[in-house]
């Protein structure tokens, strides 16, 4: 059997105790073997590699090369979505240590690692602080990336599967009379990045390296092999070519039609059923680009030829897509990602499976080239379960739900792919998770993966709706928090923050004591008891149908995390997490907002609250739906707009006093919160830092440092501020100050008539941090604000009073 090639995700576990690779003047600490909190400072980097298998990692050179030949291991202080640098050390496989079927290389850790990065086969400075920054130009060098949670690592035995930072490109032919002999990818990235942008391990975006081009190519493949490509975006219209003319990610065939060879040009793209509510009709086809993203498979399927090709690739590389030729192009993620091989035949599953704590179902994917039957089962293939999970997976009763024959070489041994269906017992007596490991079995190789099934959500059971009140002058009453936190509060979501900061999993008190809030969670029937944990209380017996939670407030900002645990009448323990982190503040109709669009935000919003040195303040600004930054001139950050947040006057009437200013903050309703002067502004120690993007680039963006709490960083975000509906200097970073000028310029409080009326605000831009004054609404010598004055609107972040 030749050696397996151009076949599903390449990826490879790194099983039990993994790594961690630091350079020569990280801080070791004592070695331990204990798991109390303590970093070891050693741990084994196994790779599970057999030595028979040779993978082809590319077919344009259509070299075989070994699954690894370098190992850069990357250490990092944050978990998350990135940041943290401590150290990173290249090692040649010459270092490592073989013994049979494995290799290993044990390597000190720095004692504030907390996330651990495996790359292999890549060329990466010393100066590189972030594999999204690392670049590489060789589709054929099998470079992989893989992260993981260093406590997951020690106490869970985590392991690694390395994502390739390519994607796969192969031909399927369906069209009668005609025979397909060739094809290739034009005009993709000529580079890729290590690692996808945010460390995603699912990215959806491509990542771009700096520098990329996307230069056009010739070289024709067989369309019996498979092409490995960078990340490339969706393609662009061409600058003084009609508007449907694209040369980014072609895709040109080569084929004979009617005797006669020529050449097909296809676009990326692929077919969608129904744009803005109008259906497809026969010949009139709707079709979206795709972008194309690392450790996907593009299956380019030849659905119909209707006349002959181009007659040279040169010709069809500068040709338009037509409709001499037809196809349809499927996304196909890998669905099979760890293989093993012997010289006779392959084995291969699928990812993990997580499911739901009532599903009765789990589907697995298994592919194999066994051409034998085992003796239980009548398959090539059988799976057996842990015995401590032989109660809620049922293996015998494994059915298929399909199958798929694929036949990737001549020559080869046709695989099968398998999706077997695998009943389970709903997990509705326990909210924690459960596990099960299934070993699949075809001829003399193993593999093995895991089923997961989630513990059932006690917390949102409709039989135990939580009650919220909200006491900040006026009650504010929410019958059912956990409806309200999932679908009408606004603020910081997990997949908005730039940490994956949680907020639906518990239930919220405020850091600081500008209101109290109280939770009434029903008592059932049978119940075993309450306790709380941390600066909360449960409160029992003042009303019988009731537990009463709240937070033990202080006169003093207080950031802690608690729980709440009920033990139900099955004995099942119900865990609420309480957390005192944040603040919730309502933005009403009638607050001086402008938004771009022209409208209002409004509604409740949660916020982190965060400690810089010994201030507290919003982890945002006031409106803001997220925390990341944002920065307009950066493809990687102009997604960001919900950093911004509202827009806001800050006054409307003159001021007479520097002390007691006349802003909006009465509006506002922030209970002992304040709009800072600048001042107080200057003491957040903000600078020009450098931040990473989903596009890998770096940019930079006003940066503060945090005391505690669940990031190191916030941002000052781009946007600059409104002068009526005229957005100004938007690549700036502005924020009102209650500063008002006085004593310079002119601006004198008992002689100027234009004192009163002109505001500092601070500004961010390049590489400067400094205040500007403006006049918050237009006119000059003492002219007072009318329904027709043009005032100008600007973000608000907000400060505990001090």
């Amino acid at each position: 059997m030749k050696p397996l090639r151009h076949i599903y995700k390449l990826a490879f576990a790194l099983p039990a105790l993994l790594l961690a690779g630091c350079s020569d003047d990280n801080e070791p600490i004592a070695a331990t073997s204990s798991l109390d909190g303590e970093t070891p400072s050693e741990l084994t980097l196994t790779l599970s590699v057999p030595d028979e298998q040779v993978v082809n990692l590319g077919s344009r050179a259509d070299a075989e090369v070994p699954a690894i030949s370098t190992v850069t291991v990357y250490c990092f202080s944050q978990t998350g979505t990135g940041g943290g640098y401590l150290s990173h050390k290249t090692f040649d496989y010459s270092e490592v240590v073989t013994n049979a079927a494995t290799h290993e290389i044990t390597v000190p850790i720095h004692k504030n690692t907390k996330s651990v990065h495996l790359i292999t086969n890549a060329a990466i400075g010393a100066d590189v602080t972030d594999p999204v920054n690392a670049v590489t130009t060789d589709v054929n060098a099998g470079v992989m990336w893989g992260r993981a949670d260093l406590k997951d690592i020690i106490t869970k035995g985590s392991t690694f599967t390395l994502m390739p930072n390519t994607a796969r490109v192969s031909i399927k032919n369906e069209a009668d009379g005609f025979t397909a002999s060739g094809f290739t990818v034009s005009g993709t990235a000529d580079r890729g990045t290590v690692a996808p942008s945010g460390w995603n391990t699912d990215p959806s975006d491509p990542t771009i390296g700096s520098g990329t081009t996307y230069p056009a190519n010739s070289t024709l493949t067989s369309t019996d092999a498979s092409l490995y490509v960078f990340e490339t975006p969706e393609d662009d219209q061409v600058e003084g070519q009609p508007e449907h003319y694209h040369v980014r990610g072609r895709i040109v065939i080569e084929g004979t039609y009617g005797g006669v060879k020529g050449y097909y040009t296809v676009a990326f793209r692929q077919r969608t059923g129904n744009v803005n509510g109008f259906p497809e009709t026969p010949g009139n086809f709707h079709y979206i680009p795709l972008h194309v993203i690392r450790n996907h498979h593009y299956i380019v399927n030849i659905k119909e030829v209707r006349a002959q090709g181009w007659p040279t690739i040169e010709e069809a590389l500068k040709a338009e897509p037509d409709n001499r030729l037809t196809v349809e192009i499927t996304d196909k993620t890998p669905e099979i990602t760890d293989i093993i091989a012997s010289r006779d035949y392959m084995l291969g599953v699928g990812d993990d499976v997580t499911v739901t704590w009532d599903a009765e179902v789990a589907q697995i994917n298994v592919a194999t080239s066994w051409s034998g039957k085992h003796a239980s089962t009548g398959k090539p293939y059988e799976v057996t379960v842990s015995a401590d999970a032989a109660a809620w997976v049922d293996v015998s009763g494994i059915n298929e739900a399909s199958f798929e024959v694929n036949f990737y070489e001549r020559d080869e041994e046709p695989v099968t792919t398998y999706v077997l269906n695998v009943p389970l017992s709903p997990n509705s007596q326990s909210t924690q998770p459960r596990t099960a490991t299934l070993t699949v079995r075809s001829g003399d190789l193993t593999r093995t993966l895991d089923i997961t099934q989630a513990g059932r959500d006690y917390m949102r059971d409709p039989n135990r709706p939580v009650k919220m009140v909200m006491n900040r002058g006026y009650d504010k009453t929410i019958n059912d928090w956990f409806a309200f936190v999932d679908n009408e509060c606004k603020g910081l979501l997990p997949e908005n923050s730039h940490t994956g900061a949680g907020r639906n999993d518990g239930l919220i008190f405020p850091a600081v004591p500008a209101y109290t809030v109280t939770y009434r969670i029903p008592q059932l029937s049978g119940d075993q008891g309450a306790t709380c944990t941390g600066n909360f209380s449960c409160d029992k017996t003042t009303d019988s149908d009731y537990y009463i939670v709240t937070a033990n407030i202080t006169s003093k900002p207080n950031i802690e995390i608690g729980s709440l645990t009920i033990t139900n009448a099955d004995g099942v323990k119900i865990v609420y997490p309480l957390y005192q982190t944040g603040y919730m503040h309502e933005l009403t109709a009638d607050t001086e907002t402008y938004q771009r669009e022209g409208g209002e935000i409004t509604g409740w919003f949660y916020y982190e609250v965060v400690k810089v040195g010994s201030i507290y303040m919003l982890d945002r600004n006031l409106g803001a739906s997220s925390n990341k930054p944002y920065i307009s001139t950066y493809a990687g950050f102009k997604d960001n707009t919900d950093a911004i947040g509202a827009y806001f006057k800050i006054a409307t009437t003159k001021s007479t006093s520097t002390a007691n200013p006349n802003t909006i903050l009465g509006e506002l309703n922030v209970s002992d919160f304040i709009i800072p002067t600048d001042t107080q502004i200057s003491a957040w120690g903000i600078y020009i830092g450098n931040v990473s993007g989903t596009t890998g680039e770096a940019a930079r963006v006003g940066i503060i440092n945090t005391a505690d709490g669940e990031y190191s960083q916030i941002y000052i975000p781009h946007g600059g501020y409104y002068e009526a509906t005229s957005h100004k200097y938007e690549t700036h970073g502005n924020i009102w100050t209650s500063t008002l000028v006085a004593g310079e310029q002119g601006f004198d409080p008992t002689l100027s008539p234009e004192f009163g009326y002109w505001f500092r605000y601070l500004n961010v831009y390049s590489n400067r941090v400094n205040f500007v004054q403006i006049r918050f609404a237009n006119g000059s010598g003492g002219m007072a604000p009318t329904a027709e004055s043009v005032f100008k609107y600007m973000p608000i972040r907000l400060m505990w009073k001090p």
